[in-house]
């Protein structure tokens, strides 16, 4: 498999200001719209169920992160590109008299916790790309696994009856292509078999004690209402 660093031999991934804050901009009108879609406004379970998930925005920050090898940058312009699509996203609920609701804070809460560390992680792959720091490329993938766990436990997937229930397998669906993904993503960005083991090790380990934490967040939530 041609790894990260490999596929990025010889080329600099690193962007101007306004290159990147354009890219930010850009990548910020598209989340925007996407989640906006989630909302029902195209009624596919798919679209429904992962405009309502962090992880899209998570990654995108990520990705942003990834055209610079400069921290300060990755992080900056991950942020603005998660708060500019918390903007957008309320900017129709502004207009149409309803104000700031639950969900577009939660986007923006998302977006100054999740993009600086997402932003900064990217570029410290891009970097560093021979040996980039375990903890930034484990940093995707636990959220990944974090949030996989979260949506199956929340969804009392044990319950699930597929035959009567056949809209479950897109959710179940999701759940695994995130698992999947969270263990793809290590293998295009590190190199090294111990390397690994140490990543899969934290992201796994990581993403299932995130995911507890947020469920006890969440059951607390419930029983304050």
């Amino acid at each position: 498999m041609t790894d990260w660093a490999e596929r990025t031999k010889g080329k600099a991934p690193d962007l101007s200001w306004t290159r990147l804050l354009a890219l930010a901009a850009a990548g910020g009108a598209a989340l925007a719209i996407f989640s906006s879609l989630g909302d029902g406004i195209i009624r596919v379970r798919l679209l429904t169920v992962l405009g309502n998930l962090g992880s899209p925005w998570g990654l995108a920050a990520f990705g942003l992160g990834l055209v610079t090898t400069s921290r300060l940058r990755g992080s900056v312009a991950a942020t603005l590109l998660l708060l500019i699509a918390s903007a957008i996203y309320a900017l129709p609920l502004i207009l149409g008299g309803h104000g700031v609701g639950s969900t577009t804070l939660q986007w923006a809460v998302v977006a100054l916790l999740v993009g600086p560390v997402m932003g900064y992680c990217g570029a410290a792959v891009a970097g560093s790309r021979r040996r980039p720091p375990i903890l930034a490329v484990a940093a995707p993938s636990t959220m990944l696994v974090a949030e996989a766990v979260f949506f199956l436990w929340e969804r009392r997937f044990w319950l699930w009856n597929l035959r009567a229930e056949p809209y479950r397998l897109v959710d179940l669906g999701i759940a695994l292509g995130f698992i999947a993904l969270a263990l793809w993503l290590p293998l295009l960005l590190a190199q090294g078999r111990r390397r690994l083991i140490k990543i899969y090790v934290m992201a796994l380990g990581g993403g299932s004690l995130a995911a507890a934490g947020l469920l006890e967040i969440y059951r607390l939530v419930l029983s304050g209402r």
